[in-house]
């Protein structure tokens, strides 16, 4: 699993430091009306995961920690066919939406929908079975080029707009399902194809389903703030905090690293026992206030190269509290849900976190709090979640030191940032962050510690 990790870090921190990059220069470039029209492109495409209907969920449940050289062929092209019929329907859908109305939105969303429906299944598969090589390159490519494209364009050409950076997003997509889609044929026309309607796709189709809506209510709960600002602040409030979410979606790295590996490692059983399930809970914890750092790496960016973009700190120095909650409700919950099979649980659950976010966005709008008080409630909305999974899954109940760990981390987080400097606060916020967890997580600093030192003197021999 550790070479796996690895492997992903490795794609997530070359798509960060292309994110990075673009933060720096995208906002620059674009002028705020710009930056708002393309981060609403980027608001609408994160939707469109919905059409596929959750038939990449129960393959990615059916095929988890099977390898592809074991699996039937015959059927596995008789489901990639069911889930192209069932995308190219709804793409179609969005052709006809933009005929009769003539919104260049319809038409971004139909071409979107049958790129990101085919491919998240492609990657969902690919972790599924293992295979995180050609997972990472894909990620890469999917990930890290739609942000590039743009700026390459504008070195190359001079011109920058909202229009250009939509089409190289769409542009790569395309490129890339193209490609997968010749990969798949080739790769099927060897094997003659199972019946496509038949029970077991209907079978798939039921199991994911009820995931799917699960996880569709996760986008809408995940984009509810954002929403919220979109309709009720006004255009420069929804630049300065999709700046925000950007800039927190860049600096997530290690959760997504240690998040996709976990999955086909929990599906396969080997998460066996009370001492590796602590291990692996408090590890998440030191990574989520670990990451509580790229706040100030933000505050260095911001204030030295995008000032225009300073009101977003406002947001960032209180979204980013939320680090150690969602790493370990990212990381941990969510895959148990998967792999325990608890659909109607897992659905349950996100509609309460759902309407509780919309509950208390609003209730921030209401009280005049704009787009800080609804970060403040996103962050609330984490740490109940916290809470209470341990209710959900007995076998992740938090002691008392982790506790201890997360209210300690929330006084080391805001009272450092009232530090100006942002390299001293960056110093003094790591320094205290590794003496809280050696104090604390004694145990599992030593074995991670041991680790890190044993591949160094490998490396070094």
């Amino acid at each position: 699993m550790v070479s796996n990790i690895f492997r992903v870090l490795i794609s997530n921190g070359i798509v960060a430091l292309v994110g990075l990059i673009s933060s720096l220069f995208l906002p620059n470039l674009l002028s705020i009306d710009d930056y708002a029209e393309y981060q609403t492109f980027i608001l609408y495409i994160s939707y469109v995961a919905f059409f596929n209907l959750g038939f990449p969920n129960g393959l990615s449940i059916k095929y988890a920690g099977k390898s592809f050289r074991s699996i039937e062929k015959q059927q596995l092209k008789s489901e990639m066919r069911f889930l192209l019929i069932i995308i190219s329907f709804f793409s179609v859908l969005f052709i006809v939406l933009y005929t009769f109305s003539r919104n260049i939105m319809f038409l971004y969303v139909a071409v979107m929908t049958f790129c990101t429906c085919y491919l998240g299944a492609i990657t969902q598969l690919l972790q599924a079975w293992g295979i995180f090589d050609l997972y990472a390159i894909s990620h890469v490519i999917i990930s890290a080029v739609p942000l590039a494209l743009p700026i390459i364009i504008y070195f190359l050409l001079g011109k920058a707009s909202a229009i250009i950076s939509i089409a190289s997003y769409i542009l790569v997509y395309v490129i890339v399902t193209i490609l997968y889609l010749l990969w798949q044929l080739i790769l099927g026309k060897n094997y003659s194809c199972a019946k496509i309607f038949s029970k077991k796709n209907r079978d798939t189709e039921i199991t994911g389903l009820f995931f799917h809506i699960g996880s569709y209510i996760n986008v809408l709960f995940h984009n509810v703030d954002k929403q919220v600002i979109k309709w009720y602040c006004s255009v420069q409030e929804f630049s300065y905090y999709s700046f925000a979410i950007t800039m927190q979606s860049t600096m997530t790295i290690l959760l997504t690293a240690v998040s996709q590996p976990l999955f086909p490692y929990i599906a396969a059983g080997k998460l066996d026992s009370e001492k590796k399930v602590s291990f692996v809970k408090r590890s998440l914890l030191m990574l989520g206030s670990l990451s509580g750092a790229a706040y100030f790496v933000c505050m260095l960016i911001v204030e030295n190269w995008i000032p225009k973009y300073s009101n977003s700190l406002l947001v960032i120095r209180i979204y980013f509290a939320l680090f150690p909650a969602m790493a370990v409700v990212n990381c941990l919950y969510f895959n148990f849900y998967k792999v325990k099979k608890l659909k109607y649980r897992y659905t349950i659950d996100l509609m309460l976190m759902f309407a509780m976010a919309i509950v208390l966005d609003l209730a921030a709008i209401k009280l005049n709090n704009g787009h800080t008080g609804v970060a403040m409630a996103t962050v609330a909305v984490y740490y109940f979640w916290l809470i209470y999974g341990v209710k959900v899954f007995p076998e992740l109940k938090l002691t008392r030191n982790e506790y201890a760990f997360v209210f300690l981390y929330l006084i080391l987080f805001f009272g450092i940032q009232r530090v100006k400097s942002s390299i001293l606060g960056l110093l003094l916020f790591v320094l205290a962050d590794c003496i809280l967890c050696q104090t604390l997580f004694r145990k599992e600093m030593k074995l991670i510690l041991s680790y890190i030192f044993g591949k160094i003197e490998k490396l070094i021999r």
